[in-house]
């Protein structure tokens, strides 16, 4: 690449690319490639210097104070989330009517897009694809819905999905001294299962095998 009649300057620094001694103006991850894009009419066009990028922040609100929600961000480009690029620092729930609020801080974020996913038992996932440039970003507040809720009587429980999402189906399996006694399945708005036993579990299911991903709430008998 050529700036006028000066030749560009490549190099690699501690996991940062330099154009000529500067960070570039964008940087964009892909599959099997790295996308760089730098504006060299303006000197200061570059991202500032940091080890990694800029930080992304933001509140969650959940029930559930006892347990933090995860935030991680994932390349665009990776639909099924199977490898986490970054992932936040989430701090001290603080308890506002009845609900926890957490704050989150994800630093060194290279400039590309990603999706930013946060999970918490017993809530549906919220999934938001973002795009990072050479700014801070501020996410604002993020209000996770409560999956199901659940109550015992006796040694009944009862399991009812609270989510209005459609394509959104869980499984809820019972089970007594460690053995599985029944399963069902929810996959609309106010379904109620009633199961028996010493543990209930919620599972999230495939949409299209209809296979457990992962346990989003374990109900124990007290």
């Amino acid at each position: 690449t050529e700036q006028s009649a000066d030749v560009c300057s490549f190099a690699v620094e501690e996991n940062s690319v330099k154009l000529n001694g500067i960070l570039p103006s964008e940087v964009w991850p892909g599959p099997k490639s790295i996308y760089i894009y730098h504006d060299f009419r303006n000197a200061s066009a570059g991202a500032p210097e940091a080890p990694g990028g800029v930080t992304v922040t933001g509140t969650v609100q959940a029930s559930n104070t006892e347990l933090k929600p995860t935030v991680k961000l994932y390349a665009a480009s990776d639909t099924a989330h199977e490898t986490a690029l970054y992932i936040a620092e989430v701090g001290t729930a603080v308890s506002i009517s009845g609900q926890g609020s957490w704050s989150f801080s994800i630093s060194d974020v290279a400039a590309g897009t990603y999706d930013l996913v946060i999970t918490k038992d017993g809530h549906q996932d919220s999934v938001q694809q973002i795009t990072v440039s050479n700014a801070n970003k501020n996410m604002g507040v993020i209000a996770l819905s409560v999956l199901a809720t659940s109550t015992w009587s006796g040694d009944s429980c009862t399991v009812t999905l609270e989510v209005f999402e459609e394509g959104v189906s869980v499984m809820v399996a019972s089970y007594e001294d460690g053995k599985l006694e029944k399963v069902e399945y929810l996959t609309m708005y106010d379904d109620t299962a009633i199961l028996t036993g010493d543990n209930v579990k919620v599972f999230f299911l495939n949409d299209e095998t209809h296979a457990p991903i992962r346990k989003v709430m374990e109900m124990i008998k007290t």
